[in-house]
């Protein structure tokens, strides 16, 4: 049964959906299934959950990557911050982006996800760690050609990012695809964010809304600029 099923997962013939392969007994015939291109139905039961608690975080991680750490990758004088920013295990970036990125590779069970996020982290930790060794003693005089190695790593983190959110909008179809692009999102509207929640931060927290006459903190900001965004 297993090296049946394992040989259906190269054969080009009939194919049926991962559930049904997992529970079909394989008959001693010319004709072995292989499994269907991914889908919803194919998903584990937990997966859309997970989508739905992470979405918004993750979106707001991507923009955070493609326009934030896009403007720190062309400035020596912040290169030391890029571990702090990005990197797996430091407290913002695994709260907001690895952990997750995690949580959807432990539901949505799929390899092909799991290697474009394994692939991701490892730009990601040469993005860091090039930024570090290249800013020197004195981030000034950091030449042209360095500048664009580290830029040409943030470019290549945006994009294994991207793949990692065509996987997950293939597999799962959402209403609001998950994506990281500089051109398909608002530079303009997110840095109108990151003003808004400096603002929420200098007055208190996420609940300040009524003693900062009406302005808009926590949850509500972030549904307020995903909504923005569309």
């Amino acid at each position: 049964m297993v090296l049946a099923v394992a040989a259906a997962l190269h054969t080009k013939q009939h194919c049926i959906s991962r559930r049904g392969l997992a529970g079909a007994v394989v008959a001693a015939a010319g004709i072995v299934p292989k499994p269907c291109a991914a889908s919803v139905e194919d998903l584990p039961p937990d997966a859309l959950k997970a989508l739905a608690r992470y979405q918004g975080t993750l979106q707001i991680a991507a923009d955070t990557f493609v326009f934030g750490i896009g403007e720190q990758a062309k400035d020596p004088k912040q290169w030391d911050a890029l571990p702090r920013a990005i990197a797996p295990g430091a407290q913002a970036a695994e709260r907001t982006l690895w952990a997750p990125l995690n949580g959807l590779a432990l539901t949505f069970l799929d390899d092909e996800l799991v290697d474009r996020i394994r692939t991701f982290e490892l730009v990601v930790k040469d993005l860091a760690s090039t930024a570090v060794n290249s800013r020197g003693a004195d981030p000034s005089q950091v030449n042209a050609k360095a500048i664009a190695r580290v830029t040409k790593l943030h470019a290549e983190c945006v994009a294994g990012l991207d793949k990692v959110f065509k996987r997950v909008n293939a597999l799962a179809a959402p209403d609001r695809p998950l994506v990281a692009s500089a051109t398909a999102r608002s530079g303009a509207l997110y840095t109108e964010y990151v003003k808004n929640v400096a603002q929420c931060q200098q007055a208190g927290g996420p609940m300040v809304s009524v003693q900062t006459g009406g302005l808009v903190c926590g949850p509500d900001l972030e549904t307020q600029y995903l909504a923005g965004q569309r």
